[in-house]
């Protein structure tokens, strides 16, 4: 997994480099500079969330513990949430923010189970599970947290500052599906699935996102070593363009907008390329001053009535 954010308008790459752990490095100009080493320890899994001042990262590390780190441009704070079991690995984590206080959803490997396990991130985080997963994959978009449980149905749980609960089933016999600005898209029985209509057949298909640009929605896929995607709105069955990467395509959540939105591309040391839409940060839709200060309001009248009830419980 890969992040891409602004951090001071600098546009800033987080991932795992093989033999240096978890790196960032920045865009300056059109040239990438050198990474900078965050955490020698971490393993490939890892979540990170953009904060005003900083960036707050969780990942495991070769010594199978969970590790919070507040990186700053001054200083790095280092936590240890919790320390794994040998039989457990972590296959995703997904850092977000409500109320805003921070919450991490993450799905592991226990045993015969896959978990999904939820925590706030505090210096005294306690892990809860909330369901038992299909695979290792979900997806949080929009205050839900969607995913796929052993049943074969697929649905999603309401997000709030405690851990998710009331899951809501949404189709049968699928694969995590994906979101985005209202749509759905995702893939079953070998067929690729766009707002509940089918839309074409790989039966080899995984990974399925849906990716805008120039104002048009893509649904964009994994199949066989090949990017494969096609607009949205086509009718069923029609021919679907492909890509074959140099590499196997990465996954790359862009932060934007306090939401996360994902991309397929490839990297090496001096460039970046993503697909479909190669400029993402100029594409992406923007939220409206109402948007935003509507948010801030209804975060604070949260925050005013919980603590009414912590006074009430104080009383």
């Amino acid at each position: 997994m890969n992040y891409l954010i602004k951090e001071n308008g600098i546009l800033t790459h987080y991932f795992y480099k093989c033999g240096e752990g978890l790196v960032k490095r920045a865009k300056r100009g059109s040239s990438w500079q050198e990474s900078e080493v965050i955490l020698k320890d971490a393993t490939c899994v890892f979540g990170i969330y953009p904060d005003d001042n900083c960036v707050h990262i969780v990942t495991q590390t070769t010594e199978n513990e969970l590790m919070y780190i507040i990186n700053t441009a001054h200083r790095k704070r280092k936590f240890i949430l919790q320390k794994l079991s040998p039989e457990c690995n972590i296959i995703k984590l997904f850092i977000y923010s409500i109320r805003n206080r921070l919450n991490m959803l993450y799905s592991v490997k226990h045993g015969d189970d896959i978990l999904l396990m939820h925590c706030i991130l505090t210096d005294n985080a306690r892990p809860n599970t909330v369901a038992k997963l299909k695979d290792g994959h979900f997806f949080v978009i929009s205050e839900r947290v969607y995913y796929s449980i052993p049943d074969g149905s697929c649905g999603f749980s309401e997000l709030s500052d405690e851990k998710p609960a009331f899951y809501i089933r949404i189709a049968q016999n699928c694969s995590v599906p994906y979101l985005h600005r209202g749509h759905i898209a995702y893939q079953s029985n070998g067929k690729i699935y766009f707002d509940n209509r089918e839309l074409c057949k790989d039966s080899d298909a995984e990974g399925v996102i849906i990716t805008e640009y120039s104002s048009r929605l893509f649904v964009v896929w994994q199949s066989n070593g090949y990017l494969r995607y096609m607009p949205a709105d086509s009718p069923s069955n029609r021919p679907h363009a492909v890509i074959k990467p140099p590499a196997a395509a990465e996954l790359y959540g862009i932060w934007h907008n306090e939401e996360c939105h994902y991309f397929y591309g490839n990297h090496t040391g001096s460039d970046l390329t993503l697909y479909v839409n190669p400029s993402p940060f100029d594409s992406l839709p923007e939220k409206s001053p109402e948007e935003f200060l509507s948010r801030r309001m209804e975060n604070m009248k949260k925050e005013i009535d919980e603590l009414k009830h912590q006074l009430s419980q104080l009383a």
